[in-house]
């Protein structure tokens, strides 16, 4: 499936986690140094800053029901109940990892990895897989976009 962002050509690829490919033109050494500020956005910390592979991410992100301010249900879909989308309601682990590359054609490829998971906050029990609505891997290629026009 492609989608455009911004102008921004992305591809995802269909696996149990979601991988995002977007082209940005500009210089990786541009995006990586903008990278930062979007996962400050986000406001996720960042355990994983690899400079020799130009990877950024949290393998194991616990966000208190929302990130970037949102819900976690508008990007990731968990299942629902009688109570609402789990992803609002159970405590939610998310695997996500920013990764720069260089395309044959030019500019910066963004290769963003998000997978994650949820488990009931007050119940014994296995978790759930959660499926990305693909609105996360957007927003961190909005906020790259946003972070490389303020220069």
């Amino acid at each position: 499936m492609r989608n455009m962002v911004g102008g921004v050509e992305g591809v995802d690829l269909s696996t149990d986690a979601s991988v995002r490919d977007s082209i940005l033109p500009a210089s990786r050494a541009s995006v990586w140094a903008a990278l930062p500020s979007v996962f400050e956005t986000l406001g996720m910390d960042t355990p994983t800053v690899d400079a020799a592979s130009l990877m950024i991410g949290n393998p194991r992100y616990r966000p208190r029901r929302r990130i970037g301010g949102e819900r976690l249900s508008r990007h990731l879909d968990c299942g629902s109940g009688p109570g609402g989308d789990y992803a609002d309601r159970y405590q939610v682990t998310i695997y996500l990892m920013v990764q720069l590359g260089s395309p044959p054609g030019g500019g910066t490829m963004v290769r963003t990895t998000l997978d994650a998971s949820a488990r009931a906050r007050d119940v014994a029990g296995g978790a759930v897989h959660c499926g990305s609505r693909g609105s996360l891997e957007r927003r961190i290629v909005e906020l790259i976009l946003e972070n490389l026009g303020r220069d």
